[in-house]
């Protein structure tokens, strides 16, 4: 039970103090910006910072370019992905792929 505890305390120590790579959904046929909140948005990774999350939307634009997508998806990329950071109000106390309860709100 103790070893529960400490792994719950570190996963929502972990998701207060993480940044997100989101990517807006799309339709990868036509290209359109599916117009969902933030909060809907599809997460490409969890970071421990801005940094490391701007290094690795660099790589996944990178990665669009390089495998051939097609120009619109590419700019998408480009221009609308971004890092936010987990306590962002807009994502509306959202944690992707369930790592723990949501984060406090900001003071």
């Amino acid at each position: 039970m103790m070893r529960l505890q400490m792994r719950l305390t570190h996963i929502a120590a972990l998701a207060a103090a993480s940044w997100y790579l989101l990517v807006p959904m799309f339709d990868p046929k036509s290209g359109k910006v599916v117009p969902l909140a933030i909060s809907e948005w599809n997460e490409e990774g969890i970071f421990d910072s801005e940094k490391d999350c701007l290094n690795a939307k660099r790589n996944l634009v990178e990665e669009y370019r390089r495998t051939g997508a097609a120009p619109r998806l590419q700019n998408i990329v480009s221009s609308q992905a971004g890092c936010v950071a987990s306590d962002d109000p807009r994502l509306q106390g959202k944690v992707p792929f369930s790592l723990g309860p949501p984060p406090p709100p900001p003071k």
